[in-house]
């Protein structure tokens, strides 16, 4: 029978799944407990599978909104260094395919646009997002940030293909340079988790 305290930190954990590290909750349990080590095997797998859940059950495989690009890539926000996606888009929005462009240090991260549109192009992209993270935790944008931006959006349109959005991913929040805010995913997840619960009522 898994105990009190055990449960209260799971249940925690299963709550604000994006912004708290496997490692930090396994480190509270007691592993060497046979329901330690049943709680741990449950901990890996969510890790392993809300992501893809989140992108594909309730996002649908399609990056109509900013919170999509968030599960899509969700595997940056754990890095400890900036790196840079694209995000290949159809013309529906469905995602067609995502691709590392730049690897960079640790608050920085260059990119040039000809990298950013050689995988869209070879995968007949109408149109992409630019994803990348900041280890520190802030999604706000730098200044650099926002001069790769332009560059990528003015380059795009000579090519063809729209640059949709940049999407900036921290734990727990992202700022989306088309909705010019920060947003919350720990409390989107808390609206969908009521969403959902309302099913079963």
């Amino acid at each position: 029978m898994i105990k009190a305290n055990e449960q209260r930190i799971v249940t925690q954990y299963l709550k604000e799944l994006s912004t708290v590290p496997a490692k930090t909750l396994l480190n509270e349990l007691h592993l060497k407990t046979p329901t330690g080590q049943v709680v741990e095997f449950l901990i890996l797998l969510m890790k392993k599978l809300y992501p893809d859940y989140m992108r594909r059950n309730i996002h649908n495989n399609r990056a109509e909104r900013p919170e999509s690009v968030y599960w899509a890539c969700h595997d940056m926000i754990s890095l400890d260094q900036e790196v840079m996606k694209v995000v290949s888009l159809n013309t529906k929005l469905n995602i067609v395919g995502i691709d590392l462009v730049s690897l960079g240090i640790l608050d920085t991260c260059i990119c040039h646009p000809r990298e950013v549109f050689r995988p869209a192009i070879m995968r007949s992209a109408a149109c992409v997002i630019l994803v990348h993270n900041h280890p520190c935790g802030d999604p706000s944008p730098s200044e650099e940030d926002k001069t790769t931006t332009n560059a990528i959006r003015e380059a795009g349109k000579i090519l063809g293909i729209r640059m949709v959005d940049h999407v900036i991913l921290a734990k727990g929040s992202l700022y989306s340079f088309t909705d010019d805010r920060i947003i919350d995913m720990l409390a989107i997840e808390e609206t969908i988790s009521v969403k959902e619960s309302d099913i079963y009522l």
